[in-house]
């Protein structure tokens, strides 16, 4: 619990960052610019990743080592504090949405709740799942590097492929994927992120400081 709430007290430190984005998303979906209602969360989550940099600054990682079972609860913390972060702005989010179609006279369907819960959730356990054991690995400097370039390289392949293979197929089938079973993908991304943990947990408890 103490591991917890010291990362939510840190992110509290960039509460004005959080502010403009959700002042921005408010604008943007009274104004039906875009469909943001992912993009809270997931700006949640970036803002979240700055309290490793808080860590390593402070050497807080020092401190854990010195603990009972400190590296255990520290990156159990880092996740559990995630999540919590996550799940407060999905509430957010979809109270924005609420009062954005609410302003344009629009109707609000189960399905369109449902479709934000089930695509920040993923959205969210995919991006904790791939950007921790990296910062763990490398640091939280190094880190952000690494994540840029791992990003770039995916993003080369994918265009490369794009060239011999129709993307849309995919994308169909991910989508035919979404709408048959929730239930499925709800496991998969809760599964890929006690996957990630458990490879932060093993990358951190043999790291030196």
């Amino acid at each position: 619990m103490g591991f917890i709430k010291k990362d939510l007290l840190l992110v509290k430190k960039n509460l004005k960052t959080l502010i403009v984005i959700a002042v921005l998303f408010i604008f943007m979906a009274i104004q039906n610019i875009f469909d943001l209602s992912v993009v809270l969360p997931v700006m949640g989550l970036m803002v979240f990743i700055s309290t490793f940099s808080y860590d390593d600054y402070n050497g807080f990682n020092s401190y854990v080592v010195g603990m009972p079972n400190g590296r255990k609860n520290a990156v159990k913390g880092k996740y559990v504090s995630s999540i919590i972060l996550g799940v407060i702005l999905l509430i957010l989010s979809i109270l924005i949405f609420y009062l954005a179609k609410t302003f344009n006279n629009e109707q609000i369907s189960i399905n369109d709740i449902r479709n934000i819960v089930i695509t920040s959730y993923s959205s969210i356990c995919i991006i904790i799942a791939f950007m921790y054991p990296i910062i763990y690995k490398f640091g939280a400097t190094n880190g952000r590097i690494w994540i840029f370039i791992i990003l770039f390289l995916i993003f080369g392949v994918v265009a490369l492929l794009s060239k011999f293979v129709n993307l849309n197929n995919v994308v169909n089938l991910f989508n035919q994927i979404e709408h048959l079973n929730i239930i499925l993908i709800v496991i998969i991304s809760f599964l890929i992120l006690l996957l990630s943990y458990k490879i932060s947990l093993h990358i951190y408890q043999n790291k030196e400081f």
